[in-house]
């Protein structure tokens, strides 16, 4: 194996070697390298919207849902299922909570349907991941009271109101009353207490809380919960202890997870990063033909050096191995110099989007500064890569996951040992007497 190494070092690295295939190997090259760096690249962003995603929607509900069978899913007795639960060690946070579809309206006329969500008024000291999940941006998580209610940004914004305002709650299914043998909706008012920001658009436009009490009251079902709600230290343990739940309880409860509640949305995040993986990944099999195409070239290049080697005693495997290995080099060259430039620009993703921004920004302005004293032009909306308006994001979310860079690295390699084989194995069926004889 030294001989092949070193005849096949000697090719690459050769003064003789023909320019346009130098250049082409370049390319080879330079294609392995961006097709690995762009691969890495998405796969990280797409990491860290699923994970960003996911947090926001797990920290604000629960891991686990114990309810019970039938329409209504009131659980009556869900103090003696919380400490059987308890008795059991299972979960970190045991709670009851209650929840329905209400109307929403402000003095302003203003009118939304939302997902109303009675908790205990202390979720926030009990739950720290909730508390962090569910940010008070204005006023206090406070529910001592039953009037109180806190409401999303987003849903402030929409009902134009602020902390200390009052806003009507109407449940449609709450009525205690009967009108031509109808159930009245009964209409409540609420105090803002506090506004909370998820970070999670639906949530933050869609989603208030009040005390269970409260909601106990609206709905007119006291002493009742609409399930308990359960969170344990591994997330994806959550159908295990699932499991071991319905047989304490003996199936008498109806149990679920987060996966069961969210298993639309998380089967199409992962179908998109597959979907994306596969479409990227083609930039390496593009630049793998071109490795295909140099050994080709290279192999006409140097077919009287292929016979001479024949004639002097080497094999076709030897031969084989000489452009094999050609391939291979030129294949992990572009995978080291794309791991390294994917894993720079994911961790510097943000600050190059900002740069990038700021430079469009500055010249939009500057357009708008020169030709607005000669020319009637509107004036340019600020320019943004990602906009946080549409994605709801702080800061862009990118996650490195060791596993997706070995995933992509060996499915480099064999990509590139495939198409590094066939052009090589068809080195060794040159006849050397043949080539000697025309040259």
């Amino acid at each position: 194996m030294k001989l092949e190494s070193f005849i096949s070092l000697r090719y690459l690295r050769s003064k003789k070697h023909n320019k346009f295939i130098s250049f082409i190997t370049g390319i080879s090259i330079f294609g392995i390298a961006i097709g690995i760096m762009a691969l890495i690249t998405v796969l990280s962003v797409m990491n860290g919207f699923q994970n960003t995603i996911r947090e926001k929607i797990i920290n604000t509900g629960f891991h686990i849902y114990l309810t019970s069978y039938g329409k209504s899913s009131i659980v009556k007795n869900y103090n003696y299922v919380i400490k059987k639960i308890k008795k059991n060690n299972i979960g970190d946070v045991v709670t009851p909570f209650f929840k329905g579809q209400v109307i929403v309206k402000s003095t302003m006329q203003r009118i939304m349907g939302i997902d109303f969500f009675g908790i205990e008024k202390d979720l926030n000291i009990k739950d720290s991941d909730f508390a962090k999940s569910v940010r008070i941006v204005k006023g206090e998580f406070n529910l001592k009271r039953r009037d109180y209610i806190l409401i999303g940004t987003e849903l402030a914004d929409f009902l134009d109101v602020k902390v200390g305002d009052k806003i009507d709650i109407i449940s449609p299914q709450g009525g205690k009353f009967k009108i031509y043998g109808r159930v009245a909706p009964i209409m409540k008012r609420y105090v803002v207490k506090g506004i909370f920001k998820t970070g999670y658009y639906e949530y933050d436009l869609k989603l208030a809380f009040t005390s269970l009490k409260s909601l106990q009251d609206l709905f007119n079902k006291p002493g009742c919960a609409w399930g308990i709600g359960i969170k344990i230290k591994d997330i994806f343990e959550a159908r295990k202890v699932a499991q071991k739940l319905k047989k304490i309880f003996n199936y008498e409860y109806q149990i679920f997870t987060w996966m069961d509640l969210n298993h639309n949305l998380f089967t199409a995040l992962k179908n998109e990063k597959t979907m994306m993986s596969f479409i990227v990944f083609l930039i390496i099999i593009v630049a793998a033909f071109n490795i295909a195409s140099t050994l080709i070239m290279l192999i006409m290049e140097k077919k009287k050096e292929i016979a001479i080697l024949r004639t002097m005693g080497a094999n076709s495997k030897q031969i084989t191995n000489i452009f094999l290995l050609d391939g291979m080099l030129m294949g992990f060259i572009g995978i080291i110099i794309g791991t390294i430039a994917g894993l720079l620009l994911s961790f510097n993703l943000e600050k190059i989007f900002n740069f990038v921004e700021n430079i469009v920004n500055f010249c939009l302005r500057l357009y708008y500064k020169i030709f607005s004293n000669f020319f009637n032009i509107p004036l340019p909306g600020k320019f943004e890569i990602l906009a946080r308006d549409v994605y709801y994001l702080e800061k862009l979310p990118v996650e490195v996951m060791l596993s997706d860079i070995i995933f992509i690295c060996l499915g480099a390699i064999l990509v590139i040992f495939i198409f590094s084989y066939f052009p090589a194995r068809q080195s060794a069926k040159f006849r050397p007497m043949e080539v000697i004889r025309y040259e």
